[in-house]
């Protein structure tokens, strides 16, 4: 477990307190976004006299927990009391120096799912005395590409990937069973049930097909970030005039990334904001999930001023 794992692993919550009752909720997620809020508090000790209400820093853990994941968690032990409005930065691979922002749906829903295929084990040289399950996932991960392709239009969107698939003992065996898991990201309702559908009955009639059994365990997770229309267009004006306008972008497609940031965003009005992480040190190295992730440093601080201008902004907002 690497150390930035164990520091996420910690639900820290601070307050820079005056007699105000207005209040701002800062959300860290993951990667080297952490130090962010970190030296931010630190900043806002400084410059708490210009700060007309509170500011809550907080931490978010198991982020990658999906369905069950740190803000709902957090939520319930009250990280939202007398919060009006919460906000969210995390490091993505577009150019540094830059924050994107996409008003209204900015997410997708994300749902993970795990998929059984049941047959027969026998001997390599003797396939005709089993039921061979490697058979059968193969035709199902090309079967499931046509969930997209031939029952969605070309208007709606969706991923579906399979990212672990394991199954057999041995060379010469025809193994027993397989076990694949993956993920689905949608938007709408209407698409996350279309797909679903379609999902289990590939699953169950293609194994069905080879004389082998197919179950499909489906978990809902993460629903879609929501960033406050008005909100999204006042926190621009602010970065515009921190960053430069060139700086800052606004994106009309919502990523298929999931974040439980959502859960935030449902709760009080919320701003969730893509940070520019990516320069020549690290050119195609700011990938998401990548055990080749290099961080170019410079981030943290642009990403300090960006969080210090909105709250001292918005705080003394009226």
């Amino acid at each position: 477990m690497s150390e930035i794992q164990k520091l996420k692993k910690v639900g820290l919550f601070i307050d820079l307190n005056n007699d105000e009752i207005r209040g701002i909720s800062i959300t860290i997620s993951d990667d080297e976004t952490y130090y962010i809020p970190v030296s931010g508090f630190i900043t806002g000790e400084y410059l708490k006299e210009k700060l007309n209400g509170n500011v809550r820093f907080m931490f978010q853990h198991a982020e990658e927990s999906s369905p069950i994941g740190g803000s709902k968690e957090m939520i319930s032990l009250g990280v939202l009391k007398e919060v009006d409005e919460a906000y969210a930065m995390h490091v993505l691979g577009i150019p540094l120096g830059k924050v994107e922002i996409c008003p209204g749906i900015a997410t997708a829903k994300s749902d993970r799912f795990k998929i059984k295929i049941i047959g027969k084990s026998c001997h390599g040289s003797l396939p005709n005395e089993g039921k061979d399950p490697i058979i059968v996932a193969g035709n199902i991960i090309t079967s499931i590409q046509t969930i997209i392709s031939r029952n969605l239009s070309y208007s709606e969107k969706a991923v579906i990937s399979i990212g672990k698939i394991y199954g057999g003992d041995r060379y010469n065996i025809i193994a027993n069973d397989v076990i694949m898991e993956g993920t689905v990201r949608t938007f709408g309702d209407e698409i996350n049930s279309t797909v679903k559908i379609k999902l289990k009955e590939i699953v169950e009639y293609v194994s069905k097909a080879y004389g082998c059994i197919g179950e499909l365990e489906y978990t809902d997770g993460y629903v879609s970030v929501y960033n406050d229309v008005n909100l999204s267009n006042n926190i621009k004006n602010i970065l515009e005039d921190t960053l430069g306008k060139e700086n800052v972008i606004i994106n009309t497609i919502p990523t298929s990334i999931g974040e439980d940031f959502s859960y935030i965003s449902r709760k009080v009005p919320a701003v969730f904001m893509w940070l520019g992480g990516e320069s020549e040190k690290n050119k195609g190295l700011c990938k998401l999930h990548s055990s080749k992730f290099i961080a170019d440093e410079r981030v943290i601080k642009i990403g300090i001023k960006s969080l210090i201008n909105i709250v001292i902004n918005r705080l003394n907002q009226t």
